[in-house]
């Protein structure tokens, strides 16, 4: 799996709120596999931007097999 992170500032990506969000989704999603907790960690309007698609919360989730390993991250 890979992880593409961007920050746009002027969109205040570093506000305590986002900060927090982004933690949650590598922490509990990412790291320990929870990825059922994802539609209580983003708001119900997600878009995932890829490079050639927009995808819903739902569609995105759907692309992560059933049994992937978690990621490994260190703290």
């Amino acid at each position: 799996m890979a992880l593409s992170v961007s920050l746009c500032l002027g969109a205040g990506a570093d506000t305590p709120d986002n900060v927090r969000t982004a933690k949650r989704v590598l922490l509990e999603s990412m790291a320990e596999g929870r990825f059922d907790r994802l539609d209580e960690i983003y708001g119900p309007n997600f878009v995932s931007h890829g490079a050639s698609a927009d995808h819903t919360l739902e569609q995105d989730s759907a692309a992560t097999r059933p049994g992937e390993r978690p990621c490994r991250i260190s703290r």
